[in-house]
């Protein structure tokens, strides 16, 4: 099920009111925080719901990076899921879809859907390296997927930050969006996830975009085709629509849980 922009936004008008205030949880990607979803967050406090942004360990590499992998995201996303006590809508972006699938498949019961923006959505055995490997669309390459000497976390070259994350914001905004990028732990990019039948009945959502230049649409659309995503709300932007466009961001989610 495709929505429109139209339908977008009356749906997001609709479902709007404190009347119906759900709990969301949101998960950020590779090299960002919570900090970017900042102006979605308060978008949807305004609306009257009960919203929480996990920040996940080792932000900016910090920290004993040995102890950061793809259980310590879950588990960091599962003590802001518990502390709301009922189950969540929870989104995430890019390689946080890796963390949103793992507590889906941990604890499917405080999950009553997952929203996946701009998300990976793997299956058995993949890692964000593998898919990402798979992507011959996007914009990394070698030169500005910067590793550590050590190996210990990866970065993205300074200058095409704006065309990999907001390549349709204003050059402000790219400004912002580059300045807000961080040094990402290494580990839990090349380890594999395992999921089963658990994960794959938890009701799903994606928001596709369709300008993004760090998971391509056509690897989105691949991920969704194989995972069998009916409902696909797209967004004519890049990677990072939370920073972009926060207002279409809000309305997307208000859409995706709305139906």
């Amino acid at each position: 099920m495709k929505i429109s922009l139209t339908t977008l936004a009356m749906s997001a008008l609709l479902f709007s009111s404190a009347a119906w205030p759900d709990r969301i949880v949101i998960v950020h990607g590779a090299f960002q925080n919570a900090e970017a979803w900042s102006a979605v967050a308060t978008l949807l406090k305004a609306k009257g719901h009960d919203v929480a942004v996990v920040d996940l360990p080792g932000r900016d590499a910090k920290g004993d990076l040995s102890k950061v992998n793809l259980a310590a995201y879950r588990d960091a996303a599962r003590a802001v899921i518990d502390a709301k006590t009922e189950p969540v809508f929870l989104v995430g972006h890019s390689f946080g879809g890796f963390t949103i699938s793992n507590v889906a498949e941990a604890d499917a019961a405080m999950v009553k859907k997952l929203i996946y923006v701009a998300a990976y959505v793997p299956k058995t055995g993949e890692s964000m390296q593998t898919l990402s490997a798979m992507d011959k669309n996007n914009k990394f390459n070698q030169q500005n997927f910067v590793l550590a000497p050590d190996y210990s976390y990866a970065e993205v070259l300074e200058a095409d930050r704006g065309l990999i994350f907001a390549n349709d914001g204003t050059p402000e905004v790219q400004a912002k969006t580059t300045k807000m990028l961080l040094r990402e732990p290494l580990g839990p990019i090349a380890e594999p996830v395992t999921l089963s039948a658990v994960f794959v009945a938890v009701p799903k959502a994606y928001v596709r975009t369709a300008k993004d230049n760090a998971i391509s649409s056509t690897l989105q659309d691949m991920m969704i085709e194989r995972a069998k995503i009916q409902q696909v709300i797209s967004l004519d932007t890049g990677h990072s629509p939370f920073i972009t466009s926060p207002e279409k961001s809000a309305e997307a989610i208000l859409a995706a849980i709305a139906n």
